[in-house]
């Protein structure tokens, strides 16, 4: 099965912005029974949020993130139903509270890893961020919680923006580069995406986005799944020659490990007609909520 799904050109000198991606095949691609079946398999649950529960967060700024308003989700135990009824912004600035870092104070280059909490006596929801994926210190008088997202800081403690709508998550620009090069590999070369997809929402799909540059010949991208049988060894970019540089957008399986491989078929002269060099990087991850 490919997973070739778009395919845009861009004119010389153009900028890469992925908000011009149309992207309708999104929805279309990861309904697709075979790839919910291995997310179900592999990450004990679904795609999307299922009965009663929908998540809706933003991260538009460097030092916060915003649970939107009608975010809703059951606690992990099954027991309430947690139901934001306006927008909370959960900051690491404070610790030990309600919407902000359960203990400690951040640190640079970490995944933070975003709650729903709940009061036992009252209906009071708010966010939390932990470190922890498994455990989060609860502040006073909370009692219920959900994991329902994640995001990673950079070396100088900005959040890297994304947004996320259940269970899928799209980074808000193209700094999250896996490879860059004017020599791509010939054979299977691993990619490792943990800087960009964090490793305690089990996820095992990547939106993965690719720029090809043109040549004196038609130039191929395969992709596989590091020892996964769905996914392998598929073809998911190609650019005619001398045509404009291509931008691919595809879903890619991905290991517990969060790599997967790519071999393109020719290794040279992949930056001389408009100075792009072959490029891959991570648009957007999949996870089961």
């Amino acid at each position: 099965m490919s997973s070739l799904t778009s395919v845009e050109n861009i004119s010389p000198g153009e900028d890469f912005n992925p908000q011009n991606i149309n992207r309708p095949h999104r929805d279309l691609a990861v309904r697709d029974e075979e790839l919910l079946s291995y997310i179900r398999a592999t990450s004990g649950g679904d795609v999307y949020s299922g009965y009663n529960s929908r998540v809706s967060i933003n991260c538009v700024a460097t030092s916060g993130v915003v649970i939107l308003e009608n975010t809703s989700v059951s606690s992990d135990d099954g027991s309430v139903i947690m139901t934001a009824d306006s927008d909370f912004t959960v900051s690491l600035g404070t610790s030990g509270v309600a919407n902000g870092l359960d203990t400690g104070e951040e640190l640079s280059e970490r995944w933070y890893y975003i709650y729903m909490i709940r009061k036992a006596a009252e209906d009071t929801e708010a966010g939390l961020m932990s470190e922890s994926y498994t455990s989060p210190t609860l502040p006073t008088d909370y009692v219920y919680k959900r994991l329902i997202g994640a995001v990673r800081n950079d070396f100088s403690s900005d959040f890297i923006l994304f947004h996320q709508t259940d269970g899928e998550v799209i980074y808000y620009d193209d700094s999250n580069v896996l490879i860059t090069t004017s020599s791509p590999a010939t054979s299977y070369s691993a990619l490792n995406c943990s800087g960009y997809i964090p490793a305690g929402l089990n996820s095992r799909m990547a939106i993965i986005k690719s720029y090809l540059e043109t040549g004196d010949h038609e130039r191929r991208v395969w992709t596989q799944g590091s020892g996964i049988d769905l996914g392998f060894n598929n073809l998911v970019a190609s650019v005619s020659k001398y045509e404009d540089p291509a931008i691919h957008e595809f879903f890619q399986i991905i290991d517990s490990s969060r790599e997967f491989s790519y071999k393109a078929d020719y290794s040279t002269d992949w930056s001389t007609i408009h100075g792009y060099a072959f490029t891959m990087l991570v648009y957007g991850y999949i996870f089961a909520l």
